[in-house]
This record gives structure tokens, sequence and C-alpha cells, in this order.
């Protein structure tokens, strides 16, 4: 799946961004380059610009790198916190 580069909204932008100085995982659904959903719960490490485009370099859950372009990420949201059991 090979198309132009579509920049993402900032505030879209800043929810990695936080992610990744908070050492948060973020439930996330993208679309993979065979054009296929895929969904995980992934740690977000860094950022970066390459072939004209914006990238997030991210952990799965077995430790493998990930490379997901931007504009292909559907959804991000932190992991569900489970609440505190009371005594």
């Amino acid at each position: 799946m090979t198309s132009a580069y579509i920049p993402i909204a900032c505030t879209s932008y800043d929810i990695f961004e936080i992610a990744i100085m908070r050492h948060e995982r973020l439930q996330t659904r993208w679309i993979g380059d065979d054009g296929i959903a895929q969904e995980a719960l992934i740690m977000p490490l860094d950022l970066a610009t390459r072939d004209r485009a914006e990238w997030l370099i991210a952990q799965d859950q077995q430790g493998g790198l990930l490379n997901l372009r931007l504009d292909r990420i559907e959804t991000a949201e932190p992991e569900a916190k489970h609440p505190q059991e009371s005594d």
C-alpha cells in the first residue's frame, strides 16, 4: 500500500509525544502496508520523519519493532487502567 502522506492533526501528534514521555502503552489500530487493519498494544518509543512522511517507532508486546506511518493509524488510546481494588 503506497500513497502520498497526509499530515495528521497536531493534537493527534501530541498524543504520541505524551505517550513516549510517560512510557505509556497505547492500544493502537492501523492499516498495514498490505492494506489490512491491525491492532495491538504497543509501547511508543520515538517519532521520526523520513521518505516525506512521519512515523511512530514502537515496540509490540513480543519485543518486535514497528514503524507505523502516522496517517495510517486509525486509533491510539492509552492502555486501560484497572481501578484500584478497595480493601
